[in-house]
């Protein structure tokens, strides 16, 4: 929920990030004005390190989330006005190869303003950054800038995600995994439930109950089971950041697997070993197994529609997963959509959750109000 944040600059001042209500007329000057502070930063950047930050003069190829319609080229301002009232971050990718660079670049500019003519004025400063260690930058460095643009001045956090790049621009998967449609804008979905979707779906697509597992120091020769070893395994896991990953490896020798109680022998994966895949075609093989149109994986609302068409059981297994993503439902901790609303986190969570079990025709299989109140009594204490 962008626009809230509050970072602490290097004067030791706090600043908060507000959001921008806009029309038609607020929408044109700040599409005009952002790409002005993207070409100052990228001059000033490539003063200091002799290269760009962005190879491209557009930047709307690198903007990603909700920035990529609402300040894109491609969308009509009217359309945005109608369905948007206001913006509260500016979500723009860089490569994560210039990480450090990018950070020491923000730390030099910091306090500093900078003001470019072309052909009114528009100068920047930036106020705060996140980061305060080049070690731990994690996958977004989220700042605090000031704009002024004549007499309009505002508050704005610019999110800096640091994300793979290829060929001088953000690789397929790089898109997609930030991606905000506005199509689930039109309907009301947050962006983010398609990510949880997308979690549900490789989970309930990936289990097995044919498999028993060893712990993760067993060899061929003192195999330990598991203490614990659960009904069912989710072979694969789905990340934004890390892509797709399997969790589990089969043991085996001289490639014969291994099978006790009529069970295959698999070990969890150590750290070390997990490799993940950044493949939009790979995870869409692994939900759906078929020929499908790779634009059904890009919204919330065609993944519900696509995925409408299977078994009812399997619909009750994505909707138990989805409503243990969303809520929690076996008592762990979960993540907040608002953490400042406990009201506004239901709906966005309750919204979608409705959407697809409505397009399930399972609106009525679950009842969800004692995982609710559990889910808000552990969230918001």
């Amino acid at each position: 929920m962008g626009g809230n944040i509050s970072l602490q600059g290097s004067d030791n001042i706090t600043y908060t990030a507000s959001r921008i209500p806009f029309d038609d007329k607020v929408l044109v000057s700040l599409r005009y004005s952002l790409n002005s502070i993207f070409k100052l930063l990228n001059a000033e950047y490539k003063k200091r390190y002799n290269a760009r930050l962005w190879d491209r003069n557009s930047y709307s190829k690198y903007l990603n989330g909700s920035s990529s319609y609402i300040l894109g080229k491609d969308y009509d301002i009217d359309l945005i006005a109608s369905l948007k009232n206001d913006i509260g971050d500016i979500d723009i990718m860089v490569d994560k190869n210039k990480s450090e660079n990018l950070y020491y670049f923000l730390k030099y500019i910091e306090g500093n303003k900078f003001s470019i003519y072309d052909p009114g004025k528009v100068s920047i400063t930036l106020n705060a950054i996140n980061a305060n260690d080049k070690d731990k930058l994690g996958n977004t460095i989220i700042t605090i800038f000031n704009v002024e643009i004549g007499s309009y001045k505002f508050s704005i956090q610019i999110d800096f995600e640091l994300a793979d790049f290829k060929n001088g621009i953000p690789t397929e998967w790089s898109y997609f995994s930030h991606n905000s449609h506005i199509d689930d804008v039109k309907i009301g979905i947050k962006a983010v439930n398609h990510k949880y979707l997308l979690r549900a779906l490789v989970g309930v697509a990936s289990t097995r109950d044919d498999i028993i597992l060893c712990t993760p120091s067993s060899t061929i020769t003192n195999i330990k089971l598991k203490k614990t070893n659960l009904a069912s395994f989710r072979m694969y896991q789905f990340g934004v950041d890390s892509g797709i990953g399997q969790a589990y490896q089969a043991v085996s020798i001289d490639s014969d697997p291994i099978k006790i109680d009529n069970k295959f022998l698999y070990r969890e994966r150590k750290p070390e070993e997990k490799v993940y895949v950044k493949n939009v075609n790979y995870l869409l093989y692994i939900i759906f197994n078929k020929k499908t149109p790779i634009e059904s994986l890009y919204s919330f609302k065609s993944l519900a529609k696509e995925t409408s068409s299977f078994n009812k059981v399997k619909k009750i297994k994505i909707l138990e997963r989805f409503i243990s993503i969303l809520f929690g439902s076996n008592g762990n901790q979960v993540q907040k959509i608002d953490p400042l609303n406990k009201d506004n986190d239901k709906k966005l969570k309750l919204d979608a959750y409705q959407y697809l079990a409505d397009s399930y025709g399972l609106s009525e299989h679950f009842d969800l109000t004692d995982i609710i109140k559990s889910y808000q009594d552990r969230a918001f204490k």
